[in-house]
């Protein structure tokens, strides 16, 4: 999609409920994981999703841009499958969590 089209999706209230509540089931998930070797890369994931859990729309505006603009994720559309949303999210989890090359 186009910047101004991923723009204009951005605005959409139902597509951002949608990366809300995509957000909300990843921060659970990644709660439950065992924990992962690298302290800072774990840390970091954990605070994301401690955070997501007690405040859902406090990083939304983050995740609806990142899963938008992610190189490495087919475009979204406000007709996106929940699975491609999920997996959108999963991708760039660690992105929105901080996490850089050397944690």
């Amino acid at each position: 999609m186009s910047y101004t089209a991923d723009d204009t999706l951005t605005a959409n209230l139902t597509f951002a409920g949608r990366i809300r509540m995509a957000s909300v089931r990843a921060a659970e998930q990644i709660l439950a994981e065992t924990p992962n070797p690298k302290a800072n890369v774990e840390r970091k994931r954990q605070a994301l999703a401690v955070s997501v859990i007690q405040n859902p729309t406090m990083n939304l505006n983050s995740f609806v841009h990142a899963t938008l603009e992610y190189a490495g994720i087919s475009s979204l559309t406000s007709t996106s499958l929940d699975s491609d949303i999920d997996t959108a999210i999963s991708a760039i989890w660690n992105d929105v969590a901080g996490v850089v090359f050397g944690d």
